[in-house]
C-alpha cells in the first residue's frame, strides 16, 4: 500500500469518525428520516452507509445503497 493509500485510508476513517457523531444528531435536529452516503476516490467507493430510515412507517433502516 502506497503513502498516498495510507493518508486516503486514514483520512476516510477520520470522516466516518465525524459522520458517525454528527449525522444522527443532525438527522433528529432537521427532523429527517434518513440519509445514504457515500465516499468516493478514483472512481471506487471507499465507504457507504445509511444513517436512520429509507422508510420510516414500516422502520427500515436506511442503507448505503438505499
Amino acid at each position: 500500500m502506497s503513502k498516498s493509500d495510507n493518508k486516503t485510508k486514514s483520512a476516510v476513517k477520520e470522516v466516518v469518525h465525524l459522520l458517525d457523531a454528527w449525522l444522527p444528531l443532525k438527522l433528529e435536529y432537521d427532523n429527517v428520516p434518513g440519509v445514504s452516503i457515500a465516499i468516493t476516490h478514483e472512481n471506487k467507493v471507499l465507504f457507504s452507509k445509511g444513517y436512520g430510515y429509507a422508510n420510516l412507517e414500516k422502520k427500515i433502516k436506511a442503507r448505503g445503497n438505499t
